[in-house]
């Protein structure tokens, strides 16, 4: 095998989840593998703060405690399959809800291969420059 072949054979994906794969893992399913995936250091999670804090204020309204929540901030921050990014570019291209902007910032920031989300808005778009934005189900195959 040509040595650029192995190099692309070893790159994990960079992936940028939003926030309802995550609350939706609580539960078991696709996005419980997706985030298992990530614990496995099978890709790797970007994250900016702005999306981390709407993880932690998603998080906090299923009733999490302060000491579990500063536990998952600390998971996300320190995980070595996690990579922290700071947008340098504020994008409007999703007027209906302009908090999912934050998502495609922090994938653009961070070179993301993929966005997995369950959301119409960024669904709806299928790409964004040259980023795939799939449903847990489909990002999951990927790995089969």
């Amino acid at each position: 095998m040509p040595k650029s072949a192995r190099a692309m054979e070893r790159r994990k994906p960079r992936v940028v989840v939003d926030t309802n794969v995550f609350v939706s893992s609580l539960w078991g399913g696709n996005p419980q593998k997706v985030v298992d995936l990530w614990k496995e250091g099978r890709f790797l999670l970007l994250i900016s703060l702005p999306v981390l804090k709407e993880y932690l204020a998603v998080l906090a309204r299923f009733g999490l405690s302060d000491q579990q929540l500063k536990e998952r901030g600390c998971l996300f921050l320190e995980s070595p399959f996690s990579i922290l990014v700071h947008p340098s570019r504020h994008f409007t291209v999703i007027k209906e809800d302009p908090s999912d902007n934050m998502f495609l910032e922090c994938a653009v920031e961070g070179k993301a291969d993929h966005i997995v989300s369950g959301d119409a808005h960024l669904l709806g778009l299928g790409t964004f420059r040259k980023i795939s934005i799939v449903p847990p189900g489909v990002f999951l195959q990927s790995f089969d």
